[in-house]
């Protein structure tokens, strides 16, 4: 069973590397209005080799798709594994 979260908890938690590198911290969420699913955490970025991976909005907010999160609590954490599969589909979309 998983645990209920209020969305509005998480605004200004940490996002970490699996190791605890920082990330960032979370500004705000993409939810599909249709179905009330996350599609993407919000994130102002910090220096991290990783972060630059991924799409940034017109204000420089890093876009982080639900399909890398590998857990929420008091830190949100990137499942590394997910990154590079993130990047890889990028790259291949690219290709089209």
């Amino acid at each position: 069973m998983s645990e209920i979260i209020d969305i509005r908890d998480l605004v200004g938690i940490s996002v970490t590397d699996e190791k605890g590198s920082a990330m960032g911290k979370v500004v705000d969420f993409i939810i599909n209005s249709r179905d009330g699913h996350l599609l993407a955490v919000c994130v102002k970025p910090t220096k991290h080799p990783d972060i630059e991976k991924f799409p940034r909005d017109e204000k420089g907010t890093i876009l982080i798709p639900h399909s890398v999160i590998k857990s929420i609590n008091d830190t949100l954490i990137i499942a590394e594994e997910k990154i590079r599969v993130f990047v890889i589909k990028q790259k291949l979309q690219e290709g089209d």
